[in-house]
């Protein structure tokens, strides 16, 4: 055997023997006796849909009475499995020749899919489909859902002999629940529950938000159950939902709430319907398990369409808050029952939405990541200096949102809340620029504020404008931030708008650029309270003159009130 056929031969030989292990294919032994039969009934299937058995091995006779299983084309090529014993190099075999020919037209491993060969099995009602006169043999289950649009999963069930201490061959038709006489095999729907978490907003609902702390965030999980046939209507179906929050978000507990009801009294004792069902819920996530007619309530009746509920909650933005790139999450997960009647389960991927606040003059994507220098504090020097500005620090600035309401703030420049009807003392309505100028803010949502110095630093006289910042956010696909800008403006002079734009990259790197290349920062001016002229200047000579000049008046008078004086004694 060249080395290629036999790699490929052993390709098929290992896959076969997973195939074996799941199914635990028993060949017939000799028996001198007439072939025993069996009945097959499927469950699961939705109304009007089709079932079919297709035999990819059936058991033959031969002239002398002995059974066997045959394979492939009319049933000519003997099963090498006869006395119920097999090798890895048998199923290698048998299964090579069984999967070389199956193709789009031909699924009954006995030819070319002639009448009769494939078993269109009889719809009881109920979503049960059965075949009687089954010989032993290795069958694949199908269920077509051209009526109602469900899909399906393939099932491979093999009919295998048993025998007696007598050596009376019978079938063993046991399915594992109970011994009714015939083989019962679920027939698994391959359409999956839908699990979609959004963020709502009004009218609006997406995948994403752009908060401030202290705001209230309404999240909605969408979950679809698929439509169950009377099989699957047991205390065993069950769905466990499990929600998840980052340190930056407070879950309300009081306001989870399936359709419309909350799910402490759903699932209280005297109103749940299966005693499986419970509910877990703290500030940073739930647990809701359902299980039996606590789950299988929401799905709607064999042959209609899948059913989706709502479960809503509301969660807080909280000062653990991340800034900018560094955002805040919540993760919805889904293990659900996947098979009839079964402790089987299958979890969907999760589903995350993204929640970000923003900030002014602070890092851009957490500790130790760039400082962004959006706004700087500057007085105006005296000297003839080229740079003929030097930082400020203790400047206080009051930021008020669109609506022109007063903001307030820790001494660290984190927005608080609380302290916005006045009535927190260790907060204040004010930022203080640091040591090289910047307005460290933090904790904003996206959107329109305005700026205004409110004490100027000593020495120097007040600015008075009122500056306008702007926070816009653009968001990718799936949710999380692409970039922001920060916008600023001087009301008084549009030209010196500067737009300050910070990008998160594919490979994760930040770049952080300015509209006007020739600026770094939006430069925010103070003068000094008395400026004095510079040395040599025209200036010097003026007061030097004017001060000359008030001497000889200031001394004239002088004269002049003495004389007087003299004159009138």
């Amino acid at each position: 055997m060249s080395v290629a056929r036999k790699t490929v031969f052993l390709k098929f030989t290992a896959l076969f023997l997973a195939v074996a292990m799941v199914f635990t294919i028993f060949a017939a032994s000799v028996v001198n006796a007439a072939t025993p039969t069996t009945t097959v009934r499927v469950t699961g299937v939705d109304a009007g849909d089709t079932v079919r058995l297709y035999p990819l091995a059936v058991d033959k006779e031969d002239a002398n009475g002995n059974h066997s299983w045959y394979y492939n084309p009319n049933g000519q090529v003997k099963s090498r499995v006869e006395d119920g014993s097999y090798s890895a190099a048998d199923l290698g075999y048998f299964y090579t020749n069984i999967n070389s020919t199956m193709d789009s037209t031909n699924h009954d491993g006995l030819g070319n899919a002639t009448a009769g060969t494939v078993i269109v099995m009889t719809d009881l009602g109920g979503g049960v489909h059965q075949a009687q006169n089954v010989i032993p043999g290795l069958y694949l289950v199908t269920a077509d859902g051209g009526s109602t649009g469900t899909s399906y999963n393939a099932t491979i069930i093999p009919v295998n002999y048993k025998y007696s201490s007598t050596g009376v061959a019978t079938i063993d038709d046991s399915d594992g629940v109970d011994n009714t006489g015939y083989i019962e095999v679920a027939v698994k729907k391959s359409s999956d529950p839908v699990l979609e978490k959004v963020v709502v907003e009004g009218n609006a609902s997406s995948n994403h938000s752009d908060v401030k702390i202290g705001d209230t965030v309404t999240f909605k999980i969408n979950l679809t159950i698929p439509s169950y046939g009377d099989d699957w209507r047991t205390d065993k179906l069950h769905y466990d939902i499990s929600d998840s929050l980052s340190a930056g978000l407070t879950l309300d507990t009081s306001s989870i709430k399936i359709e419309g009801t909350a799910v402490s009294e759903l699932l209280s004792n005297a109103n749940k319907h299966c005693a499986s069902s419970t509910y877990t819920a703290n500030e940073s996530g739930f647990t809701i398990k359902l299980y039996g007619e606590d789950c299988y309530q929401y799905s709607n009746a064999s042959g209609q369409a899948a059913n989706t509920i709502a479960i809503t909650y509301n969660a807080v933005v909280n000062s653990d808050a991340k800034c900018n790139f560094d955002k805040e999450t919540n993760t919805a997960n889904l293990e659900y029952s996947n098979q009839a009647n079964s402790d089987d389960t299958a979890v969907l991927d999760p589903e995350t939405t993204y929640h970000y606040t923003f900030g002014i003059d602070t890092t851009v994507n957490g500790n130790g990541s760039t400082v962004t220098t959006e706004i700087t504090k500057f007085g105006v020097r005296t000297t003839s200096e080229t740079n003929n500005n030097v930082a400020l620090e203790g400047a206080q600035f009051k930021l008020y949102d669109a609506n022109k309401t007063l903001m307030h703030f820790t001494a660290a420049g984190q927005y608080d809340p609380t302290d916005d009807a006045g009535d927190d003392t260790d907060y204040v309505d004010h930022v203080t620029s640091g040591a090289q100028g910047q307005l460290v803010i933090t904790g904003l949502d996206a959107g329109t504020y305005y700026l205004k110095e409110s004490v100027a630093p000593t020495g120097y006289t007040l600015n008075t404008t009122e500056y306008r910042v702007d926070i816009n956010p653009t968001y990718k696909v799936n949710g999380e931030l692409s970039n922001y800008t920060v916008t600023i403006t001087d009301p008084t002079n549009n030209s010196s708008t500067l737009v300050f734009t910070h990008q998160m990259l594919d490979n994760g790197t930040i770049t952080n650029t300015v509209s006007d290349p020739n600026a770094s920062t939006f430069e925010i001016l103070n003068t000094p309270m008395f400026k004095l002229a510079e040395t040599g200047g025209v200036g010097v000579i003026v007061i030097t003159a004017c001060a000359a000049g008030l001497m000889v008046v200031c001394g004239s008078v002088f004269i002049y009130c003495k004389r007087s004086k003299k004159g009138a004694n």
